[in-house]
């Protein structure tokens, strides 16, 4: 009698350890389980500096599983492309945050004038990417 009841239950275990198996390896596929690295804006603000100008603080959060550094990274603020130089966003670990600095250019989008008001800043990431956010400076 002992021997049957052990064999429904090691039947019940593996039955309970094939389902999730393959419920992780359906997440996996689907995206929900974050593998590399995902980038998402935790801040975003502006801040007035010296000589009629604007900087951009954005901090930006690390959320999935590997680093990521700045060149993984595209910027788009108001559909135009930029890139960012400034140390501390140059490399990210997974699960930290960097903050990055814009600095305005004296001509083009990122010009002192045009950047007063609400602007779009988009991230594209290694993994993901960061639809348009409305800023206001």
């Amino acid at each position: 009698m002992k021997k049957g009841i052990s064999t429904i239950i090691a039947t019940i275990i593996l039955v309970v350890i094939t389902i999730g198996l393959i419920a992780t390896a359906y997440l996996y596929f689907m995206g929900i389980v974050t593998v590399g690295p995902v980038v998402s804006i935790a801040s975003a603000r502006c801040g007035p500096v010296p000589k009629n100008s604007l900087n951009v603080t954005l901090t930006l959060k690390n959320e999935g599983t590997s680093d990521w550094s700045s060149g993984d990274l595209t910027f788009t603020w108001d559909g135009t492309e930029f890139t960012i130089t400034e140390k501390g966003c140059e490399s990210v670990a997974a699960g930290k945050t960097g903050i990055c600095i814009i600095t305005n250019t004296t001509t083009g989008t990122l010009a002192y004038d045009n950047m007063k008001g609400t602007h779009n800043l988009a991230i594209y990431g290694p993994r993901n990417t960061v639809p348009p956010s409305p800023i206001t400076c």
